[in-house]
């Protein structure tokens, strides 16, 4: 169930100038269904049957590892203060930060950010409006330039690819409640 939708005051020539940033990293292939024994990067390629779930970054996160980038967590500090302000949640402290890249070829599959029951809720910010998005138990949020879906992160959800456009990016924020 998606429980908030939040339009933020973000610049479009802000979220073009991400996006290009973002265009300069590293990215690593993500999967979703193998989390613990991921296929190795030949079969994705030559393995039709194999698709991957997209890549991503891990920018922050409060256990764990991650790779520090000062621009990106700045970017997703002002995402989540804006968040934090108008959502209905009481938001104590962003857990982690999470950059998805899909593209037409990628298949997401259901999962979740975090099993602890009312602890966390999860945002997924979109960079550019698009015709993909974010699907929820049984609710689909498309990808709209500017806007945060927000919602429980114990929820099964799944990212949507695009069809029309050659890339999908966002964020996903994983945030602790008070």
């Amino acid at each position: 169930m998606i429980d908030e939708l939040l339009d933020l005051p973000i610049p479009h020539k802000m979220n073009q100038t991400m996006i290009n940033y973002l265009g300069k990293k590293q990215w690593s292939f993500v999967s979703d269904v193998y989390k613990n024994y991921p296929p190795p990067f030949y079969d994705i390629v030559s393995n039709p049957l194999i698709k991957d779930s997209g890549q991503g970054i891990t920018s922050y996160r409060k256990y764990g590892d991650y790779e520090n980038d000062s621009t990106l967590n700045f970017f997703g500090e002002f995402v989540f203060y804006l968040i934090q302000e108008r959502s209905k949640f009481k938001i104590k402290e962003v857990s982690r930060f999470y950059w998805n890249l899909l593209t037409p070829q990628s298949v997401c599959h259901e999962h979740t950010d975090d099993h602890n029951i009312e602890k966390y809720v999860s945002a997924v910010y979109n960079f550019h409006t698009n015709d993909g998005g974010t699907q929820i138990e049984d609710e689909f949020a498309s990808s709209k330039e500017g806007q945060a879906v927000v919602f429980r992160s114990e929820k099964k959800h799944k990212g949507i690819t695009t069809k029309t456009s050659n890339f999908r990016l966002n964020l996903n924020i994983v945030m602790e409640l008070e």
